[in-house]
Order: structure tokens, then C-alpha cells, then sequence
């Protein structure tokens, strides 16, 4: 399986929603869809985001992602693309505008989209 996380940006793509005064990388349009796969999604609060997706989640390196970054949400897609895995926040701790901007990117990493 191939993992990626979603972590606060600060000013990284002109192609961002500032929301919340958080930066959500805005998908490429040919990943902007929805995943027609399985798809199974945890959900959680965002401290045990953070270490489910540092931690490792499915071949996550969350090494990768520097100490000082926040990690938002990550997801994992089966090499076949037939199956993704998120692990989201709870709704309740972000606006919606933010929690779907999460939802948005991490959907399109399940349609292959890594960055």
C-alpha cells in the first residue's frame, strides 16, 4: 500500500484554500473526483491523527514529514488502487469548509495523486 499525509502548509501552492488560516493543497482536476473504490475511513481526534499517521500508517513515512509540521489527515491506497484507507479528524474539530478541503485532498491521494 502507498501512503501519503495531508499537514498544514505554510504558502507552498498558489493552488490553496486558505481556510481557518490553514493551507489545504488543492488537488490537480485529474484527481478531484470521487474514489470509486472500497474505501474505509477512520475517524478520529486530530492528536491521534497526528501519531496513527506519523506512527506508520500503512507504508507512511511519517518520518518524512518534519516535527513541527501538524498532520492533518493521511491515506493509503493498495497498489491495484481497488482499496484506500484514510484516517480523518472527526468533523466536529474543524470548520466544514476545512474538514472538506481535508476530505478533497485525501480522496485525491486515493486516486493517485502524491505531491
Amino acid at each position: 500500500m502507498n501512503s501519503v499525509v495531508v499537514a498544514i502548509l505554510g504558502g507552498l501552492s498558489m493552488a490553496s484554500a486558505q481556510i481557518d488560516r490553514v493551507r489545504v493543497e488543492t488537488p490537480p482536476w485529474e484527481y478531484d473526483y470521487p474514489y470509486r473504490g472500497t474505501l474505509s475511513v477512520m475517524y478520529m481526534e486530530p492528536e491521534l491523527v497526528q501519531f496513527v499517521c506519523r506512527a506508520g500508517f500503512g507504508k507512511t513515512a511519517g518520518a518524512k514529514v518534519p516535527s513541527h509540521i501538524r498532520i492533518l489527515a493521511c491515506a493509503g491506497v493498495y497498489e491495484d488502487m481497488s482499496v484506500c484507507e484514510v484516517v480523518m479528524p472527526h468533523k466536529h474539530f474543524y470548520s466544514e469548509d476545512l474538514w472538506w478541503a481535508i476530505w478533497r485532498h485525501e480522496m485525491a491521494h486515493c486516486n493517485g495523486w502524491s505531491h
